[in-house]
């Protein structure tokens, strides 16, 4: 049997082989050390996209920041969040230990509120509906 030990990228040589041009004709994002191939956006990507941003802009207010469908860096934040409206549900991501996020919450309905703004309630089928 062979033993397969899998590279982990980290986020100074994904930024390095960007920078050299090594993904220019691939759409690649870095995801907990694995390179990811993203499929091309279709129109009901960008139309969810943008009306989940724009309800949780609205619940947020300038409490917080919404970044949609771009690139993004986020080193030892608490807390992030992923909408996905193919599979209908929302992954966040909490509680960061070690460059590790210790909880990973799926949520399909109901009603989440962010780690720093506990008193903003978000609901999850609003952001992929």
């Amino acid at each position: 049997m062979i033993t397969v030990t899998r590279y982990r990228w980290t986020l100074d040589r994904y930024h390095a082989a960007i920078d050299a041009g090594l993904f220019e004709d691939q759409a690649v994002e870095l995801l907990r050390g694995d390179l990811v191939i993203m499929a091309p956006e279709r129109e009901s990507h960008a139309c969810y996209s943008r009306v989940g941003a724009d309800y949780l802009r609205r619940c947020l207010g300038q409490r917080g920041a919404v970044r949609e469908t771009k690139p993004i860096t986020l080193p030892n934040q608490e807390e992030y969040w992923v909408v996905d409206p193919k599979h209908r549900h929302l992954k966040v991501f909490r509680d960061l230990a070690k460059g590790q996020y210790q909880t990973e919450l799926t949520l399909t309905e109901g009603c989440l509120s962010p780690a720093l703004v506990q008193d903003v309630v978000i609901e999850g089928r609003r952001l992929y509906r």
